[in-house]
């Protein structure tokens, strides 16, 4: 019994010293405990609701990552503790844990290794209540969770802790008994087409080679340049026209699209993540055969040419924005048609 007196006195009467001496430390000290054993105990069961979209943070079955969840299944996390204010959260899916991998990707297809843990950044309206925290991944120190306004995840290179980057924390419970949950509706926030699409006026003949130059900048074509997707002008080099030629395949999800293989890397598509275009090794998942396949169709700025859209992402179209490439929404605006707007030639590797 002394033992035990003696030990909450050793615990109590420093901290009764710090209200004394210090009250707004002890209180800073006081919220964080609170803010770690409440919401962040291992096995709790949480809700992130993002600032920027009004709604939850969630990861589809197919492994990628929205901000168009409410609190159902797709949207409620396991607390899993990683180490100081560092945690891990695992979808109550269990196979799906969300992760920032390389190139700032979200997405939910981790497995609860070094990609998954994050360090909690608590906001400073914690103190009026306000239940906020930003997500920095620990692998890449500076990168953090992010959703956009529309919904749509954010690369974790190009968010902070402002609003793209923050999310109130939402306690649901402890233990198993909350690992079940009501089904939401398991829409992207651009579903696919369920008909099969129509083609461009001209067909690409699927094992054809090609090269993709651009409608308003005609010197500038489609090429990859460190696994990245880039409308580069072209300067003649063996490296350029190498970079710049592709081999249209079938498409990796579907036979009525095409995908485009590398032709100076065979094995590797172009793909969009998070919105931006690479040229990626496969790995045989349905997240990036879908990923990896578009639909010719008639182009935006000019109908004799080509645009090409997302098989996944319907509405959402190659084009080219301060060099780099990305699936971009038509935003019915002349620079966004001329932009995703493509001439199909010869390959410029012959």
């Amino acid at each position: 019994a002394w033992c035990s007196r003696t030990t909450r006195c050793s615990f109590f009467i420093p901290l009764c010293i710090a209200f004394l001496l210090t009250p707004s430390i002890f209180i800073d000290i006081i919220i964080i405990i609170i803010i770690m054993v409440k919401y962040f105990k291992e096995g709790n069961v949480i809700v992130l609701r993002s600032v920027a979209s009004g709604k939850s943070l969630r990861i589809m079955p197919d492994g990628q990552v929205n901000g168009h969840g409410e609190q159902g299944h797709l949207a409620r996390f396991i607390v899993h503790k990683a180490g100081k204010k560092t945690i891990k959260l695992q979808n109550i899916q269990k196979e799906h844990w969300l992760r920032i991998h390389e190139h700032g990707r979200l997405e939910g297809l981790g497995k609860g290794g070094e990609f998954c843990a994050f360090r909690i950044h608590k906001h400073d309206g914690w103190k009026k209540g306000e239940k906020i925290v930003s997500l920095e991944s620990i692998k890449f120190p500076g990168h953090f969770v992010g959703i956009l306004p529309d919904g749509h995840a954010k690369p974790a290179h190009d968010t902070k802790q402002g609003p793209h980057g923050s999310y109130e924390v939402i306690f649901i419970g402890h233990g198993p008994e909350h690992h079940n949950a009501p089904h939401e509706h398991e829409h992207h926030p651009h579903p696919p087409a369920s008909a099969p699409p129509s083609h461009a006026p001209h067909e690409i003949a699927h094992g054809r080679v090609v090269s993709f130059r651009s409608l308003n900048y005609p010197d500038y074509y489609i090429r990859h340049k460190n696994a990245e997707g880039w409308a580069d002008k072209i300067d003649g080099s063996d490296l350029f026209n190498h970079d710049s030629s592709w081999r249209v395949v079938p498409g990796l999800a579907d036979p009525h699209g095409i995908s485009f293989e590398a032709t100076n890397y065979p094995g590797y598509y172009l793909r969009h993540q998070n919105w931006e275009l690479f040229a990626h090794k496969s790995d045989g998942s349905d997240l990036f055969r879908k990923d990896a396949t578009f639909y010719a169709r008639p182009g935006h700025a000019q109908r004799d040419l080509t645009s090409f859209e997302s098989s996944n992402y319907p509405g959402h179209f190659i084009r080219h924005q301060n060099g780099r490439l990305r699936i971009s929404p038509d935003d019915h605006t002349p620079l966004f048609h001329a932009d995703a707007t493509w001439t199909v030639v010869a390959p410029n590797h012959h």
